[in-house]
């Protein structure tokens, strides 16, 4: 990454990003880079097969949605990642996902005429 682009500044990020002073493919390539070296341990990612490839395609789709810098939105390209586990002492460790699907199948049985 740029060494004058503080990555943990998301203001300064998103600045960079909209404005090109930080190409929003290099920054990817970048940001994959730091998390797979971290990944084993973290174990934070579903597993993916092209990811890179996808992020890419995206960032190219983005570019030509929003080829004007100045009309770029706040967090043009910003990665971001949602954590959806629930840890609750007592508990197993359950993905939010699968925790709502079961949860929606069970309310749809008791309301369901028998």
């Amino acid at each position: 990454m740029n060494s004058a682009i503080d990555p943990d500044n998301l203001k300064e990020l998103s600045l960079a990003l909209r404005q090109g002073k930080l190409p929003l493919q290099d920054y990817i390539i970048q940001t994959l880079s730091y998390i797979e070296k971290r990944e084993p341990v973290l174990g934070a990612l579903l597993p993916e097969d092209n990811r890179q490839q996808r992020l890419l395609k995206q960032a190219e789709e983005l570019l030509l949605r929003f080829p004007e810098p100045e009309m770029r939105p706040p967090l043009f390209g910003i990665l971001i990642g949602v954590k959806d586990l629930i840890n609750v002492d007592g508990y197993l460790r359950v993905r939010v996902q699968n925790f709502l699907q079961r949860f929606l199948q069970a309310k749809k049985r008791k309301l369901l005429p028998v």
